[in-house]
């Protein structure tokens, strides 16, 4: 990994557990950019170094906000059995969906005689 000058640091994020002060970090935990330049620098190295703590740059941070303010595309899914989930980059629905339902909360008019549907007119 190419380290990242401490000026660039923007967060991270605890790859494996470890104490900071006395605060026990769990795996998975993220820390803010103030978090991380409050672990001493050269204990801070060696979390890094050692693969107990991921960091990513400032830069980062910005492109991701840009990214996800971007409206995406919502796509029902067909789960089987009469049951749909609606997913825009995430699943929006708690809970499985009727076909109306699905469509409606997706903003698409509901498909005419798609497949599965009755037929005869």
């Amino acid at each position: 990994m190419i380290p990242i000058h401490h000026t660039q640091i923007g967060g991270g994020k605890v790859e494996r557990p470890f104490r900071m002060g006395d605060r026990s970090l769990p795996r998975g935990t993220v820390l803010s950019r103030d978090e991380v330049m409050s672990i001493r620098i050269s204990n801070r190295g060696s979390l890094i170094d050692k693969g107990y703590l991921s960091v990513w740059p400032r830069d980062a941070i910005a492109q991701q906000v840009a990214q996800h303010s971007e409206p995406q595309e919502r796509h029902v899914v067909n789960c089987g059995f009469g049951r749909y989930d609606v997913v825009e980059g995430r699943k929006l629905n708690e809970q499985y969906l009727d076909k109306e339902s699905a469509y409606l909360l997706a903003g698409k008019p509901l498909p005419a005689n798609g497949k599965g549907e009755d037929k005869s007119n």
